[in-house]
């Protein structure tokens, strides 16, 4: 099966300023999600984004994407770039900076294929919102969780649900943005082409070996979950809410409780495959870090 566009094709789009992924597309009649993404699984990070419920507007795609070329993570206005085993550190505004990277690698969009094609993937946690005002911070951060994580993807395997088809997907050039400094004009698109046909052979070999993933045993008691909050004073925190709600002073309230458990030796994609099947969800999202 030929990768599109060809070589030759790619490099004439290139010069007239157009950088297009190359791409394979496989029909597919069957496609497990959580097979391929044990499959393609490798390096320090990989992630799988897939649903339960399947219809033509939610949960039409599952994305798979395995080894980014780059992590950005932020706490505060501190912002780390980290790329194989070199790393940055800069004083910067965490969305500027994440929209500056972006900026440097603009793969054009082809009619056909998924809306996501690569990039980046990742999240914000809600105490962001303290670079944007000026709240009380009286929460322990105990966790140390990055206010803003996202991994850069050039390449990425899609399963279209509805038009029974997969896609794999490579962005020439992009992993040679280096820390984010290097720009288009400096890249030899002719070997970054060849680097990203074999990237999708690469996938599609992996992909031939796929297999239904089986949870490793473990043992099925003595288990415990522990609470943050006890039980009397997370009531106490309903009761004021509504309350509040009552007397009109807000409308809504998302009020969450940790709760941990020590589970020795096991991977969390275990967990993954047995929440995914005790109770699927619309919107699954399960990123793996080694780090």
């Amino acid at each position: 099966m030929p990768t599109f566009p060809s070589r030759e094709k790619f490099i004439s789009d290139v010069g007239r300023g157009i950088i297009n992924p190359v791409r394979l597309e496989i029909p597919l009649d069957n496609f497990n999600p959580a097979a391929a993404f044990a499959a393609l699984r490798t390096g320090e990070y990989s992630f799988l984004l897939e649903s339960g419920r399947v219809s033509d507007k939610t949960g039409r795609y599952s994305y798979i994407a395995t080894s980014p070329y780059m992590v950005f993570k932020a706490k505060g206005h501190d912002v780390e770039l980290v790329r194989g085993g070199r790393r940055a550190f800069l004083l910067r505004e965490p969305l500027e900076k994440l929209r500056e990277l972006m900026g440097n690698y603009r793969v054009a969009r082809v009619p056909g294929l998924p809306p996501f094609t690569g990039g980046c993937i990742g999240f914000f946690s809600y105490d962001l919102v303290h670079n944007f005002e000026k709240l009380p911070g009286t929460a322990l951060d105990d966790l140390k969780i990055p206010d803003a994580y996202f991994i850069f993807i050039d390449s990425l395997a899609v399963y279209d649900h509805i038009d029974k088809k997969l896609w794999l997907i490579a962005n020439p050039g992009a992993a040679d943005r280096q820390l984010g400094y290097i720009l288009p004009e400096g890249t030899e698109w002719e070997a970054a082409y060849d680097r990203a046909s074999a990237r999708i052979n690469e996938m599609r070999a992996a992909l031939e070996g796929m297999t239904d993933p089986v949870r490793s045993s473990h043992p099925s008691g003595g288990i415990k979950a522990e609470p943050l909050i006890p039980k009397e004073a997370y009531e106490e925190m309903v009761r004021r809410a509504k309350e509040y709600i009552a007397a009109g002073d807000i409308f809504q309230a998302n009020l969450s409780q940790r709760l941990s458990a020590d589970i020795p030796g096991i991977d969390p994609w275990d967990i993954y495959l047995l929440l995914r099947e005790v109770n699927p969800s619309p919107f699954a999202f399960t990123w793996i870090s080694r780090t």
